[in-house]
């Protein structure tokens, strides 16, 4: 997992905050990134943990593959917006530490998962969401 030690927080179309977070992948098969719904495509998890435990995300796994990177990795195509719900979720996530995990399953079954310590800063009003 390759991602920021910092992420700030962004507002969704629905006014819930969110993190985008991103994944790559090595040794897994990437399945095909021009059609989500090829079976081939392995199912990639994240979820966050807030410091009170609360679990956000993380209920449905996406299909989207990944793309080759020029590194060795394959990259997801997508990325994922990890929603605070409850909405009470986000101020407990302000500027603090929040664990999160990305699990992988390619169509061979084979497993992977990684997890990250990042830090969240507060939604800025001038930030523009992806």
């Amino acid at each position: 997992m390759e991602m920021p030690d910092t992420l700030q927080l962004r507002t969704g179309s629905q006014s819930a905050g969110f993190l985008f977070v991103n994944a790559r992948i090595q040794g897994l098969e990437p399945g095909d990134p021009s059609n989500f719904l090829n079976e081939s495509n392995p199912r990639t998890r994240i979820q966050g943990k807030l410091v009170d435990g609360t679990i956000i995300g993380g209920d449905c796994p996406s299909r989207i593959g990944y793309i080759p990177g020029s590194d060795g990795f394959d990259y997801w195509t997508a990325g994922q917006m990890l929603v605070f719900l409850p909405f009470t979720a986000e101020q407990t996530a302000n500027n603090t530490n929040v664990i999160i995990t990305i699990e992988v399953i390619d169509s061979a079954q084979h497993y992977a998962k990684a997890q990250k310590t990042v830090f969240v800063t507060p939604r800025s009003i001038n930030a523009a969401s992806p």
